[in-house]
């Protein structure tokens, strides 16, 4: 068995025809160029990565997986709403945790998509700019000697002098802001370097993005503090109820402001089909920017965060936190505070909370209990019809030992 084919080329329709024989197990040899090193895989690979089409591929990815993270409570931002999906879905809730849907953007896969987003984008916007640069300090082309090689040819006759002629197009030419070559006999333009500025611009504005975020994320940091009416905080790590910082983030980066929490005050549609839902959330501050410094008054309600030595303070949670008063039977004063209870259902703020008093005598006290706003009794069961208090109740169950 042989094969043929072609090897060198002359002149169109000449060749010489060489015979090569086949492997010793019948196969044909593999043509030149066919296997790629692991040079050519990596070239290979890299184009296929910063080519358009994947970056958009990338983009779509990462808006899907985005979704969990706006639809399902996220540990970050509010992690008693993730307590309370888990006492909603018990089931559910441990498999979606084991997935990272309960803290997506810190998720691997997430960071996966926006890496390999933000390399595709990097390796296609950065060379094309470049070459726009470049591009547009040079001079158009040369118009060729032949105008029939052009794939698009048009042909005109005019009276003109080939001088009169060759100034009027330009004029024409000039005057639709074409980049315009002139030579001796020939005028040569182009135009399009806008369009393609315009879509750099987009693409770098978002690859900008991207970076800042992932900046963010390296030298920022995030924390929630729960706060009871009239209580203060410091910023530091010790003071903070949850504290993610960022990889380059220490206790020593963090801004030395405090805030008290002065009132809070909601309110809510009482009465037709959009009853129960909340008008507004406005929790009155004291704050002061470093120790020592004057202290200023803010009312911080949502999506109007404090802004204070380059922190934000957003709201992002409310609740209730009923006070206790425990007294012993000789009418010692055991316990006598505040305790928050963490919101289990949003329609009437039905809140579940621990009480913990462990110098009660003769030994240590223990409550949980349930605490219903507006309480009523719907067919032998209490519960709570309206998130305002109306006819607030507890339920408590007390322990010893």
């Amino acid at each position: 068995m042989t094969d043929l084919r072609v090897q060198g080329a002359g002149r169109r329709g000449s060749g010489d025809l060489t015979e090569q024989p086949a492997q010793a197990d019948g196969r044909r040899p593999p043509k030149p160029g066919s296997r790629l090193g692991p040079a050519g895989w990596l070239r290979w690979g890299w184009r296929q990565l910063t080519s358009m089409r994947t970056a958009l591929i990338l983009l779509f990815l990462l808006a899907v997986a985005s979704i969990p993270g706006s639809v399902l409570p996220q540990e970050g931002i509010d992690p008693a709403a993730v307590t309370q999906y888990y006492a909603s879905h018990p089931e559910l809730a441990p498999i979606l945790n084991r997935l990272s849907l309960f803290s997506v953007f810190a998720a691997p896969w997430f960071a996966a998509i926006y890496l390999l987003l933000f390399l595709s984008l990097a390796g296609c916007v950065l060379p094309r700019t470049f070459r726009l640069v470049g591009s547009s300090r040079q001079q158009p082309p040369r118009a060729p000697g032949n105008l029939a090689r052009l794939p698009m040819v048009a042909r005109y006759e005019t009276a003109s002098e080939p001088d009169a002629a060759l100034a009027a197009a330009g004029r024409m030419l000039a005057a639709r802001r074409f980049r315009l070559r002139t030579g001796n006999g020939w005028v040569s333009a182009e135009k399009g370097y806008l369009r393609e500025v315009g879509n750099l611009l987009f693409h770098i504005a978002l690859l900008a993005l991207l970076g800042s975020v992932a900046l963010g994320g390296i030298w920022g940091y995030k924390a929630n503090r729960l706060l009871v009416a009239g209580q203060s905080f410091a910023n530091t790590p010790t003071a903070l109820d949850v504290f993610r910082p960022g990889r380059l983030v220490t206790p020593s980066n963090l801004q030395p402001f405090t805030i008290t929490l002065k009132s809070f005050r909601a309110s809510y549609v009482t009465s037709g089909p959009e009853r129960s839902q909340p008008i507004t959330f406005d929790a009155s501050l004291q704050y002061a920017a470093a120790a020592g410094a004057p202290e200023r008054s803010y009312l911080l309600r949502v999506n109007h965060p404090l802004r204070v030595d380059g922190v934000r303070v957003y709201l992002i949670g409310h609740g209730y936190a009923p006070i206790f008063k425990i007294t012993s039977a000789t009418g010692k004063v055991e316990f006598n505070d505040p305790v928050p209870f963490i919101p289990v259902e949003q329609s009437g703020l039905t809140s579940e909370g621990v009480i913990k008093v462990p110098f009660a005598s003769p030994s240590q006290l223990g409550f949980a209990g349930v605490f219903l706003p507006s309480a009523a009794d719907l067919g032998g069961r209490l519960e709570s019809v309206f998130p305002a208090p109306l006819n607030p109740e507890v339920s408590l169950v007390s322990y010893a030992g």
